[in-house]
């Protein structure tokens, strides 16, 4: 079959001058090939028109003929259709580029499509940015992933654009629940709990946002901290149900000591070990020595003299230091008043909050050693 009519002079002239790549195929013909290359196509691949005429515009894909633009091609050729695609192409001296391709069909007065035209566009920068990103997109989104808090974007509507596994693990839904959906859709009583409430304060005042609070939907305990952005806000979640659970079981243990603590018969102080500071002392320790609480709390002992033999204190210091335990040390100390009180006194290491502190255990002789004197003296008469 002859070839069809080429454009007319004018329509030549035109697309000679046109910078962008221009060719024509001839439909009619098998193959489809390339009757007519402008200038700017030869200095976008390189080849020159004796290498171009005559030949199926799939040189340029290299070996690479199974692209995804290539079936769009296909099905747009067949359909009669204009079709838009990026191909990955290579020039004479075989570098690559990304060529975005636009085909038209071109009709006879018949309708029939008697060639194509091809626009052809080197978005080499583009695409390569564009590819950047999307890499860069997914190596956020696979750390992302790795995460074990929760990581969770919202839109201006509250619309969830992005959860990550462990976002979506804490709310007991899998990513493909959540994504596209408003919160309010998935949590309705979000808004009116203080987590929800959190997040509508930093997105309203545009300032980060923390809350700690029980969750009855999900029937977790959680905080919340939410950083507001242009597009929306950004929630990272964390799952604190263990930690809120062993926080008040030592708040209950605390409470428990305390009472104990306090309700001991026996004098007892709790000193910290490096400058013998007292921390909290009892009631009988007060009882004992005349000084109030606040007199003592955050005196070193030795400022208030209350040992006689200030040696006796330095050994059981030094035990201390060595993570001994000193027990039933026999000494004498001063109470407020100036009277000695003769004591048992059994010293306990122990930690707390990372600084090492001793317990000190008073059991008070005095009287016991005055009947015992007493005893002895009557029975020498």
């Amino acid at each position: 079959m002859a070839p069809s009519a080429l454009p007319s002079s004018l329509l030549t002239d035109a697309l000679h001058a046109c910078v962008v790549g221009v060719v024509i195929t001839d439909a009619l013909q098998e193959d489809h090939p390339i009757v007519y290359a402008n200038p700017a196509f030869e200095r976008l691949t390189g080849f020159r028109q004796a290498d171009i005429l005559g030949r199926n515009c799939r040189f340029l894909q290299g070996d690479e003929h199974e692209q995804p633009g290539v079936a769009e091609i296909r099905e747009a050729i067949k359909e009669g259709q204009s079709v838009t695609v990026v191909l990955r192409n290579y020039r004479r001296d075989g570098t690559l580029f990304h060529n975005e391709l636009t085909l038209s069909p071109v009709r006879n007065a018949a309708g029939q499509v008697t060639h194509y035209l091809g626009f052809q566009n080197d978005v080499t920068t583009r695409e390569e940015a564009r590819q950047s990103a999307a890499q860069s997109a997914r190596v956020l989104s696979s750390t992302l992933d790795r995460v074990t808090d929760g990581v969770t974007s919202l839109d201006q509507d509250g619309v969830i654009t992005y959860v990550n596994g462990s976002g979506a693990a804490i709310a007991g839904r899998t990513p493909t629940d959540l994504v596209g959906h408003r919160l309010i859709d998935v949590f309705p009583t979000a808004p009116l709990t203080p987590l929800g409430q959190s997040i509508l304060r930093a997105r309203d005042a545009s300032s980060p946002q923390r809350e700690t609070a029980f969750s009855s939907e999900i029937q977790k305990w959680v905080e919340v901290t939410t950083y507001p952005a242009e597009d929306g806000v950004s929630v990272i979640t964390r799952d604190v149900t263990e930690h809120h659970q062993a926080q008040v079981a030592l708040q209950r243990s605390e409470q428990r000591v305390s009472r104990i603590f306090a309700a001991s018969p026996m004098p007892v102080a709790l000193t910290r070990l490096s400058d013998r500071v007292f921390l909290d002392v009892n009631p009988a320790f007060e009882d004992l020595t005349g000084y109030i609480r606040d007199e003592l709390i955050g005196q070193p002992a030795s400022e208030l003299n209350l040992w006689v033999d200030d040696t006796e204190r330095l050994n059981a210091l030094r035990e201390m230091a060595n993570g001994n335990t000193a027990r039933k040390r026999t000494v004498s100390l001063r109470g407020k008043s100036g009277q000695i009180y003769d004591c048992f006194v059994s010293f306990v290491p122990i930690e707390i909050a990372g600084d090492p502190c001793v317990i000190s255990l008073v059991q008070d002789m005095t009287n016991e050693n005055r009947a015992r004197r007493a005893m002895e003296e009557s029975e020498e008469r």
